[in-house]
C-alpha cells in the first residue's frame, strides 16, 4: 500500500496537466521523457499518462526515452521533440542538470512548456518541478 501511495502524486500530476490543458484546444500531445525505459517507477508514470489521455480522448501521451540512463540520449530525444514541433508540452525526469538546462531552454524558446518530475533542473527555465524533497524525506525517515 505504501508503494501505491508513493506513486499517486505522480499520477495526479499527469492528470492535472492534462485536465487543465484539455479545454483550450481540440487536441494535445504531451511527451513524458523518463530517465530510462527499464525502470518500474517510470512504468507507473507511463500508465498514468496513457490512462488519463485515453479518458480525456483529445490528448495523446508520448512516452519516449532511452533504455538505460543516458543524459546525451535524453537530450537528443528532447531536441527531436522540439525540432519537430511534435508536442504541446514535455515532462522530463532529469538525468544530468547541465545537459537538461540547455535542452529545456531550447524547448521554452520554441514555446513548448516543460516541467521536471522526480528529479529537477532548478537552474533551468522549466515551469515547475513535481517530486519529493529527498533531504526532508530522509530527515522524516530518520525520526521513525
Amino acid at each position: 500500500m505504501k508503494t501505491i501511495t508513493f506513486f499517486l502524486p505522480y499520477i495526479w500530476i499527469v492528470q492535472l496537466i492534462f485536465h487543465s490543458a484539455v479545454y483550450a484546444s481540440p487536441t494535445y500531445k504531451f511527451a513524458v521523457v523518463p530517465k530510462s525505459l527499464n525502470n518500474d517507477f517510470f512504468d507507473v508514470v507511463r500508465m498514468g499518462c496513457e490512462g488519463k489521455a485515453k479518458e480525456l480522448g483529445n490528448v495523446e501521451c508520448v512516452y519516449v526515452g532511452s533504455l538505460e540512463e543516458n543524459a546525451t540520449e535524453q537530450a537528443q530525444i528532447v531536441r527531436g521533440l522540439v525540432q519537430n514541433a511534435s508536442v504541446d508540452g514535455i515532462a522530463i525526469s532529469v538525468i544530468n542538470t547541465e545537459v537538461a538546462n540547455e535542452v529545456i531552454g531550447e524547448a521554452i524558446a520554441a514555446n513548448i512548456p516543460v516541467i521536471t518530475f522526480d528529479s529537477d533542473a532548478p537552474e533551468s527555465q522549466r515551469l515547475a518541478f513535481i517530486g519529493t524533497d529527498n533531504e526532508a524525506f530522509g530527515d522524516e525517515l530518520g525520526k521513525v
